[in-house]
């Protein structure tokens, strides 16, 4: 139960001086918060990166335990920290789901309970997206957190829109409005705390609750919370179809053996893996650039490939699933001429019928069609072909500066070709995951998933921040 003011034996009168210099020591200590984390870039929650204060976040943990939300709405997923740290307190609680929606997502922290859309939060159909998925969950009571786009204008459209989700004695919580009142984050538009008063001049619907706001003193989002106390004039209708069953959860279309996946690889930034890496130049090509992020690996793989290229400079590379080839490129453009890639897939013939995923066959691909007839590259590539799990890698073992592992993302494929990929290391060596990953859309890579939380329990492997990839350095001797 919480001390009141009259109870605490810490309590003292609050004159105009005392509260001047307690709003002026707030703002001291947000500052250096601010400087001692990179404005909370070093925050992390189980590894991950989180950005967000920690003062904040653990207020927000309080007030989901308090409400036991069945849907939590987040705008703003950036690289899918705080979502990812919403889906665990719900985990914790036993229920509740998180649904976080941006333009461009930077990355995503998969996690059963988060459902992620890529569009504009305000754009009527991914507000229709947001309005189904709660009513397949039959959802009731509703936490809206909004932290996209900070600009005045985006923030009051949002909450217009998302003040329609949140029930009777709910909550909105908006965002960073500290950038309009601390001097350190002021930038030249109107952000949050404009919009903030400006709906709350013309709606009664909603009022600030200064308590959950100030309860431990220092906040990043001065007027954040708002509390329903009436009615919302245009409420959104989240009444299920009357045919539809009722879910306790979005149902991921995965094997039983899958369902339990949970991330624990830590999170580390690729220049805390190697030192001045930063520095590095990388290059690609315009049809890399260009490409959409569906099968192949999304250019923020392949550039941060190409970077690793680059620092280690490596002689031998063996890539395990060449797919067109994009990587293999990359490898070949950011790699000394002398250096030897040899890339294994499987035949044309048998893509058809190989036992892929949740599925049966392969999409027919031209292997390796991207480097075939680029004369930078080619020359340093030698195209292989077989199953992995009956390829003979005797010949290259111990020879290898970089195995790279993304070809059939079942558990047992990505387990055989990581027992032959630490086979095949020389001293110093680095292995590459990509797909460590598991999203209903491709539910395969459950099994990336799954191979490295049990291997990091016996081998120093981590995902590289911002992307989909997981790494394993292994000793110099």
């Amino acid at each position: 139960m919480a001390v009141t003011t009259s109870q605490s034996p810490f309590a003292r009168p609050k004159n105009w001086l005392i509260r001047k210099l307690d709003r002026w020591a707030a703002r001291w200590v947000l500052r250096a918060m601010v400087e001692k984390t990179e404005n909370m870039m070093s925050v992390r929650w189980t590894g991950r990166q989180i950005w967000q204060c920690p003062v904040d976040a653990w207020v927000v943990q309080e007030v989901i335990s308090e409400l036991k939300p069945d849907l939590i709405i987040e705008t703003g997923t950036f690289l899918g920290g705080s979502a990812y740290y919403y889906g665990c307190i719900c985990d914790m609680l036993g229920h509740g789901h998180v649904v976080s929606v941006d333009i461009a997502p930077k990355g995503i922290q998969p996690h059963p309970r988060v459902t992620y859309i890529s569009g504009s939060s305000v754009a009527p159909e991914i507000v229709d997206q947001v309005a189904d998925l709660a009513r397949s969950l039959q959802a009731k009571q509703i936490l809206v957190i909004l932290d996209s786009d900070h600009s005045a204008g985006h923030v009051l459209q949002e909450m217009e829109i998302y003040s329609a989700f949140v029930p009777m004695g709910g909550y909105m919580m908006v965002q960073d409005a500290c950038i309009d009142e601390y001097e350190v984050f002021k930038v030249d538009r109107p952000g949050p705390g404009v919009a903030i008063q400006k709906f709350l001049a013309e709606r009664s619907d909603l009022v600030l609750d200064r308590e959950v706001e100030n309860r431990y003193v220092v906040t990043f989002h001065p007027q954040g919370w708002l509390k329903r106390v009436a009615p919302d004039p245009k409420p959104i209708d989240l009444t299920p179809p009357a045919e539809q069953t009722p879910v306790a959860a979005p149902k991921l279309n995965v094997p039983d053996i899958y369902q339990h996946v949970n991330f624990q690889l830590p999170t580390h930034r690729l220049s805390e893996i190697f030192p001045g890496i930063e520095g590095v130049s990388v290059r690609s090509i315009a049809s890399q650039i260009q490409r959409k992020d569906d099968w192949p690996l999304p250019v923020v793989e392949l550039l941060t490939l190409g970077a690793i290229c680059q620092h280690l400079q490596p002689k031998r590379i063996f890539e395990i699933g060449t797919y067109r080839g994009a990587s293999t490129v990359m490898m070949g453009l950011n790699t000394p001429e002398e250096t030897e890639i040899f890339t294994l897939d499987l035949l044309p013939e048998t893509q058809a019928t190989h036992q892929h995923g949740l599925g049966v066959g392969l999409p027919q691909f031209p292997v390796g069609e991207q480097f075939q007839h680029n004369p930078t590259v080619s020359p340093k590539i030698t195209q292989l072909y077989g199953d992995s799990r009956e390829f003979d890698f005797s010949p290259y073992y111990g020879t290898l500066d970089l195995v790279v592992i993304d070809a059939d993302h079942t558990y047992e494929f990505v387990k055989s070709d990581t027992v032959q990929a630490l086979k095949l290391l020389r001293p110093g060596g680095v292995i590459l995951w990509d797909d460590y990953l598991w999203i209903q859309k491709y539910p395969e890579c459950a099994g990336v998933t799954r191979c490295l939380d049990e291997l990091q329990q016996e081998i120093d492997c981590v995902q590289i921040a911002e992307t989909r990839l997981a790494i394993y350095v292994s000793p110099q001797s």
